[in-house]
Order: structure tokens, then sequence, then C-alpha cells
């Protein structure tokens, strides 16, 4: 009579499911902390799965659109530690605006200089003719 291994066997399938599924979810966190896209063949190949096994997982799947929709509008290689906030991206929009306003306000001020300046240049480039004659 044989031995009744199906408990073995169940428990080494649940282990190498759950290994799989290590291998998956730790690509899909190394490429949004390195804030990369990718496809299901190439976290198969880097996670050593098949493609089947990613498909068949939803959750997977739904976390590799994500991902790829997370990281799709950022330049490559934008790391998710060194991804801009929106209260950041505000604070910063806040002071380019005003650093404009400065900017602005001081060109202002050079123009009415410069226009006295020329101004006083005129009137004094007629006298200077008239002494000459």
């Amino acid at each position: 009579m044989r031995a009744d291994n199906r408990r073995h066997l169940a428990t080494a399938a649940a282990e190498r499911k759950a290994d799989s599924r290590k291998r998956v979810t730790a690509v899909l966190k190394d490429l949004d902390t390195r804030g990369e896209s990718a496809k299901v063949t190439e976290i198969a190949r880097r996670a050593m799965v098949s493609r089947a096994y990613i498909y068949s997982q939803p959750d997977l799947i739904a976390a590799l659109r994500e991902l790829n929709t997370a990281n799709a509008a950022r330049p490559p290689g934008t790391p998710t530690n060194q991804r801009a906030t929106h209260a950041s991206l505000l604070t910063r929009v806040e002071a380019l605006m005003t650093r404009n306003r400065q900017l602005r306000e001081e060109n202002q001020t050079l123009r009415k200089q410069l226009e006295i300046a020329y101004g006083e240049l005129r009137l004094a480039r007629p006298a200077e003719s008239k002494r000459a004659d």
C-alpha cells in the first residue's frame, strides 16, 4: 500500500504559490520604487514565474495596471521617494509666481530709471553741441 502524500503535495504547492506571489510583488514594488512601467512578460521574467501565473491572479494584474498608470505620466526613473507631492508643487508654483512678480516690478523700476537717464542725456547733448559752436 502506498503512503498518502497528498498533504505534503498540497503544502508544497501552497508554498510554491506563496513564493511566486512574493517574487512578483517584490518585482512590482521595485518597479514602483524606480518609477518604471513594465509588461507582464518583463515581470514574469524578473520574478521567474510564468506569464500564465500572473494572468491567473487578478489582483496582480490590477496592481500592474495601477503601477503602469501611475508611472506613465512621470519621466522614467523617478523613484517613489523623489516624487513631488501635490502640496509641494503648489508651494513651488506660489514661490515662482512671487519671484516672477518681484522681477516684473524690478524690471519696471529699471525701465523708469533708464527713461530718466535717456531724458537727461538728451537734455545734456544740445548744451554740449552749443558750447562747441
